[in-house]
């Protein structure tokens, strides 16, 4: 099998979650030269390393999540009680409704970005990177 086709299988098995000893162990029985190995070991290292990334970048927009919710229901519980204790309307409280709602779909949208694009772009910067060095 060629370089390029175990790179492929080897990098779906990290999106199903593998961990890099398993990716070492299974690498290892494919009977390659140890140039070749350690060159897809490298390869596979700095993939996981990026899908990783990518997961704690999906973590992050979960929080942005919890955040834009936590100030959306205080704004409304805000507007709620101007309304029925203090009998006003208190503008403010529709900043904070507003702002928890943008910030909920900012949040909503980054966590739809599948991880293997967000891992594929990371890759791709690091590459970048790596050549201007």
């Amino acid at each position: 099998m060629e370089n390029k086709e175990l790179l492929v299988r080897y990098k779906n098995l990290i999106y199903e979650g593998k961990d890099y000893a398993y990716l070492k162990r299974e690498l290892a029985k494919e009977s390659l030269p140890r140039e070749e190995f350690l060159s897809l070991l490298v390869s596979l290292d700095e993939h996981l390393a990026h899908y990783q990334k990518a997961q704690q970048e999906r973590q992050k927009s979960v929080q942005q999540m919890m955040l834009g919710m936590g100030l959306l229901v205080l704004g409304l519980l805000l507007y709620s009680f101007s309304l029925t204790i203090l009998r006003t309307k208190y503008l403010f409280a529709f900043g904070i409704l507003f702002s928890g709602a943008w910030i909920f779909r900012e949040g909503y949208r980054a966590y739809q970005v599948p991880l293997e694009e967000i891992a594929q772009r990371l890759h791709a910067n690091a590459r970048r990177i790596k050549r201007k060095l």
